[in-house]
């Protein structure tokens, strides 16, 4: 697995490439639905006039690994880091299936499907990194069931592994590369 670092203007510079696979593909969205917390900051570097909803979830143990594990990595060295995400993305694929039968529902906001339900609305969905899938298939069948008449398409900076539950449309990386964003944990700051 290889894992990247990119600084904040190279991760403006990936969104920027992420958009045009988009628009280069020929997919005209108007609405725009970012999976927190990743998916927030990659619709935040898109140059869209599209109507934009945030969904706001966690994997059950983000929230463990921000509070107590957060300033430890962040004072490891470079390479005991690479080691441990590389060993997290081990473990987290061992136990994928049996999350898929345990994920929460998907709530969608309120004016989001008053928009669905209305029909012809393309949306589209986009996300930092697909590790198994699972979130971003959860929120993409969220979507779908308000109304046949929406396109709904997906998107994400990489996919970091190779057995996949739902496989994004588009992605600049899809040979289980693994990034450090800017906002990551095991991010030193300065």
């Amino acid at each position: 697995m290889k894992i990247i670092t990119p600084t904040p203007q190279e991760f403006q510079v990936l969104c920027a490439r992420l958009q045009t696979l988009v628009a280069d593909a020929g997919y005209e969205f108007n609405v725009i639905v970012a999976i927190a917390r990743g998916g927030v900051y990659v619709a935040d570097n898109f140059n869209t006039e599209a109507a934009r909803f945030d969904i706001t979830l966690q994997r059950p143990d983000s929230g463990f690994k921000q509070k107590l594990l957060g300033r430890i990595l962040r004072l490891l060295p470079a390479p005991i880091n690479r080691i441990l995400r590389r060993i997290e993305a081990t473990v987290k694929e061992a136990y994928d299936s049996s999350r898929l039968k345990t994920e929460k529902p998907i709530h969608l906001p309120p004016d989001l499907i008053n928009l669905l339900a209305q029909g012809g609305v393309r949306v589209l969905v986009v996300d930092d990194a697909v590790d198994s899938g699972i979130t971003m298939l959860r929120v993409v069948e969220a979507i779908q069931r308000f109304n046949s008449w929406n396109q709904v398409r997906s998107a994400a900076i990489t996919v970091t592994r190779r057995k996949l539950f739902f496989n994004p449309d588009w992605a600049l990386f899809r040979n289980r590369t693994l990034i450090r964003f800017p906002w990551s944990i095991d991010i030193r700051k300065s």
